[in-house]
């Protein structure tokens, strides 16, 4: 059957690759024409391309097991497996910047037989009654069987989807990345994506990339005026490496830097289900659900939707594909969705000076911290991780936490400033470069 894959986003090329190689001619449509002559590439409408990424485990697994040419292709581009801590023979990310990914998934859907890609904006969905039967662009239609929608949040049917949920996560962040010198050697690490500190009020996390590059994050309440002020080269330069757990990384006989502090927010989270009013049109990956990046399951959940969409092609008659589609959305993407609601929340009250109530709900973030204090619970949170359980897997040691907490104990935090301490270096660096400038 003709398909047409609206958005060339991750999620969008891995569909059409599937479809593609399973005999369905396919046409992907996106407004980005990719790379300039000059190979550098904005990416219209993307806002968070070049945010630092870290591509979670099942994304690595579908990869590797649908598409390995592309996967080793991802490899030989530079890219890098990350291990849990706990579980270091265990892959549990892909390290890589967001422009050397799409690179790789655009050079293998522009290379791949079956799949004609074009350049221009949907701005419609054709229908026949209750059919989709293609869309429109500016100046013509493109017929099609089936419809896919990986546009995201604000796309192409939102329209003729329910909305389950949409509010926003409530932060904002400031990266700016870097590239270690030939020679030099990594900082220190202890995450997956390379190193985290985890403080109320903000966290910083250091994440490794492609080629030597790395990138720095510092996540804070979008209602924190202070901390916004890192947005600017002077106060990142006088504030960020003077923290002790990051002065390894940025020491200037260690790297350089790669370009200005880029500022960005956390968006929504939203989840929508399909369109069960019509045939002929599915949605998968941010067209379907979106979450706090800072969870970076984003990606990862596309990619799960473009393999279960395939296999649900393969296995259930037309009339069945939204229904199949949305019941496995149901079960795999919106417990994310729930986690990830419950955790912004919960994270944002602890910021805004609610004391830690162990009695209380304890919501996954939580849970995962008392992992470094108990064998258990370390074993039920690396599945957590992992992705390769919703955060159900949880429960079971849910008390265990509990106790962990009332008893007073509390995480190993990196050498860093408070939040406090952190807001009053912003200050003094502020007032200084306004009086230089």
């Amino acid at each position: 059957m003709d398909v047409v894959v609206v958005g060339a986003g991750p999620t969008g090329i891995v569909t059409a690759l599937l479809l593609a190689r399973s005999g369905h001619p396919v046409t992907v449509i996106d407004s980005d024409p990719g790379p300039d002559e000059s190979g550098a590439w904005q990416r219209s409408g993307v806002y968070q391309f070049h945010q630092p990424h870290l591509l979670r485990a099942p994304a690595v697994t579908h990869l590797q097991q649908q598409l390995p040419d592309v996967f080793d292709n991802l490899l030989h581009a530079g890219a890098e497996t990350a291990s849990l801590p706990a579980q270091p023979g265990v892959i549990a990310g892909l390290r890589s910047r967001r422009p050397t990914f799409e690179r790789v998934l655009r050079a293998a859907m522009l290379g791949q037989h079956g799949v004609t890609h074009v350049s221009d904006r949907v701005v419609g969905i054709e229908l026949d009654g209750d059919t989709v039967t293609g869309v429109r662009l500016h100046e013509r239609l493109i017929q099609a069987d089936l419809v896919v929608d990986t546009t995201g949040r604000s796309g192409l049917t939102t329209a003729l989807r329910n909305v389950v949920e949409d509010s926003t996560c409530g932060f904002s962040y400031v990266s700016r990345a870097y590239r270690l010198l030939d020679g030099a050697e990594r900082g220190p690490l202890n995450a997956p994506p390379g190193f985290a500190i985890f403080r109320d009020g903000y966290f910083s996390i250091v994440f490794v990339q492609d080629n030597r590059w790395f990138q720095v994050l510092v996540v804070r309440a979008t209602t924190d005026k202070d901390l916004a002020h890192l947005r600017h080269e002077a106060v990142w330069d006088a504030v960020i490496p003077t923290i002790p757990a990051m002065a390894a990384w940025l020491d200037p006989a260690r790297c350089t830097t790669m370009g200005q502090p880029s500022a960005g927010n956390a968006g929504r989270n939203s989840y929508r289900h399909q369109a069960h009013a019509v045939t002929g049109l599915l949605a998968v990956g941010d067209a379907v659900c979106t979450t706090n990046p800072m969870g970076a399951r984003g990606i990862s959940l596309g990619i799960a939707g473009a393999v279960a969409l395939a296999g649900i092609l393969a296995e259930h008659p037309r009339q069945r594909w939204a229904h199949e589609l949305d019941q496995w959305c149901t079960r795999q993407v919106r417990p994310w969705f729930d986690d990830q609601v419950e955790i912004d929340a919960a994270m944002l009250r602890r910021w805004a000076g609610e004391p830690l109530n162990p009695s209380g709900p304890l919501p996954a973030d939580l849970i995962a911290a008392t992992a470094e204090a108990d064998p258990q619970i370390m074993q039920a949170v690396c599945q957590y991780n992992l992705m390769s359980t919703t955060s159900a897997v949880l429960d079971s040691v849910r008390e265990r936490a509990r106790e962990i907490l009332t008893s007073g104990w509390r995480p190993i935090i990196p050498d860093s400033p408070t939040h406090d301490d952190l807001v009053q270096r912003v200050r003094v660096a502020a007032r200084a470069a306004l009086v230089s400038a």
